[in-house]
């Protein structure tokens, strides 16, 4: 297995099949769901252990055998327990487009961004939808020959099963929180200047808005300082990237200038040192470190 393809990507999966499978536990670098979002759907299942999972701001308690499915443009992040185990689909409806559709079922596929409401927690009495989230989760893990035909023939089959539960909800009538929207340009602000210096004045700057406002907006919604989330970023950053380079490559790619105060802060949030992390990702897939310590 490679690595990166652990890591959350703007575009999730191929343009033929935009759909990407991800299994998380504690050594995962993204085990700790900081906050983000993206354009498409997700579904969110805990495997074992516990994780409290907050969309746009609404706390959801999810254990073993729970599962979410978040719409598109929704602000979220997570944090697990102990020793929990999660497993993520993320995929884009708009590629279950097809010519002869209602109004309703255009604004669902076409634009994942849309004012369509969806009803997060799934009741896991719902036998039928229950099913066939199984199916897709193993469909995508497995990945078996021509898997991807029924993989759609699924997606299509979820949307049918939230329909007719009545997971998909009248558009919404209450406006959007604008500091959600604002604290999502930050992120994505954030994302494409992670290895540059970041000043609290370039990021109030960059949402036109005050620092302070900024530095309170950011703690209501990711529930860290600005600060300590981009460092975490970037730790993550680096952890995605230490099985093909060294410590010092990786801290520098990532954005640390100083690597004594990287180690420092790989080893408060990983709970190892990066060499010693390093070595267990290697150990763990039976690979070849790809350069020196």
């Amino acid at each position: 297995m490679k690595y990166l393809e652990l890591a959350e990507k703007k575009s999730h999966g191929t343009p033929d099949l935009p759909v990407e499978y991800y299994h998380i536990d504690k050594t995962h670098p993204r085990y700790f769901m900081q906050a983000h979002w993206h354009r498409e759907f997700e579904l969110i299942r805990v495997l074992s252990g516990k994780i409290s999972i907050y969309l746009n701001n609404v706390p959801y308690e999810l254990r073993a055998g729970e599962c979410l499915i978040v719409e598109g443009g929704c602000l979220k992040k997570g944090d697990p327990e102990g020793e929990s185990v999660y497993e993520c689909l993320v995929f884009d409806p708009a590629m279950l487009r097809r010519r002869r559709m209602t109004d309703g079922e255009h604004a669902l596929f076409d634009n994942p961004l849309s004012d369509i409401s969806i009803k997060n927690l799934i009741d896991p009495s719902d036998a039928a939808l229950s099913r066939v989230i199984d199916e897709l989760f193993q469909t995508a893990s497995e990945r078996a020959e021509h898997y991807e035909l029924k993989l759609i023939g699924l997606l299509f089959q979820l949307f049918f099963e939230l329909k007719a539960e009545g997971y998909i909800l009248d558009k919404r009538t209450a406006p959007t929180d604008k500091a959600i929207g604002t604290v999502m340009s930050l992120l994505d602000w954030i994302d494409d200047h992670l290895t540059e210096q970041i000043t609290l004045s370039a990021l109030a700057s960059a949402a036109d808005l005050s620092e302070k406002y900024v530095c309170r907006i950011f703690k209501l919604y990711t529930s860290k300082t600005p600060f300590e989330f981009i460092n975490e970023k970037r730790i993550e950053r680096a952890a995605l990237d230490l099985p093909y380079k060294t410590v010092t490559e990786a801290a520098f790619s990532a954005g640390f200038n100083d690597q004594s105060y990287f180690c420092k802060l790989f080893k408060r949030y990983m709970g190892v040192t990066p060499s010693e992390y390093k070595k267990s990702l290697h150990a763990a897939h039976g690979d070849n470190a790809d350069g020196k310590e």
